[in-house]
């Protein structure tokens, strides 16, 4: 619901506005950008040419989703959740120093590549 929109009016309800809805609902669920746009691929054929915008995705666009679920896959959730409860019960303790170590290590490692 957008802000200030009247709930008791009736939403649009041509075919492109129900697919797009159908896609906006869809983006809203956990699901990568191919997914998203094969579903607005499979949408698209099915309705006349005279309505909605082709979309294509590039190659790099799509080599960053590849990269971003691999990256997820590497998520230790076992670890997410004991943090997760630490914080909950305010138990968690920073570490300071092991911050202050990466962030400068980090910025080593990023001025080494401007140099290359």
């Amino acid at each position: 619901m957008k802000i200030g929109q009247n709930s008791e009016l009736p939403v649009a309800s041509t075919p492109a506005a129900q697919s797009l809805t159908e896609v906006a609902s869809k983006a809203k669920q956990p699901s990568t950008l191919t997914q998203a746009a094969q579903a607005n691929k499979s949408e698209s054929k099915s309705e006349s040419k005279t309505s909605g915008v082709q979309v294509s995705i590039s190659k790099q666009a799509q080599a960053l989703d590849r990269a971003q679920e691999a990256a997820d896959s590497d998520i230790d959730m076992a670890k997410v959740e004991a943090v997760r409860s630490q914080i909950q019960q305010g138990t968690y303790q920073v570490n300071p120093e092991a911050i202050a170590d990466k962030l400068l290590a980090n910025a080593q490692e990023m001025l080494q590549r401007t140099k290359n």
